[in-house]
């Protein structure tokens, strides 16, 4: 999509993206630091706009490697998050997976990762959400 399409399209409708929190084997949560808008220099759960004929597991695949270059094994789907903001409106999908295989490699949209135990201070708030939601449902 044209940047002038997307900025058109975001003027009058959600995007519905999906979000993953990869977890590695000590139950650590995957996190990259965003290197431009929205959210510039804070931490976020990889994720993406949804494209057209793609499903929502085979589009949490795609962006795990887009994003980051990890194949992911799905765990469960966590539930549906909306944000609403002056610049945008996003409805996303959460969704919990571990770590299959791959190195990581960032893309364009993040110039930092880690695994954390515990939740950053300096997060995107609809993550922090996610985050804390997340952990009461996996009881650690």
């Amino acid at each position: 999509m044209s940047s002038d399409a997307f900025v058109n399209f975001s003027k009058s409708f959600p995007f519905s993206v999906v979000e993953v929190i990869i977890c590695n084997k000590n139950n650590e949560f995957l996190l990259t630091k965003r290197a431009i808008e929205p959210f510039k220099n804070k931490w976020h759960f990889p994720g993406g706009l949804i494209e057209k004929n793609i499903s929502l597991k085979k589009m949490v695949k795609i962006m795990a490697k887009r994003e980051v270059n990890l194949e992911i094994k799905i765990d469960k789907f966590l539930g549906v998050y909306e944000l609403i903001t002056p610049q945008r409106h996003d409805i996303s999908h959460l969704y919990l997976a571990h770590y299959a295989q791959g190195t990581i490699k960032l893309d364009f949209q993040s110039n930092d990762f880690k695994f954390f135990k515990r939740i950053p201070k300096n997060i995107v708030p609809i993550h922090k959400k996610m985050w804390l939601d997340t952990k009461k449902l996996m009881k650690f």
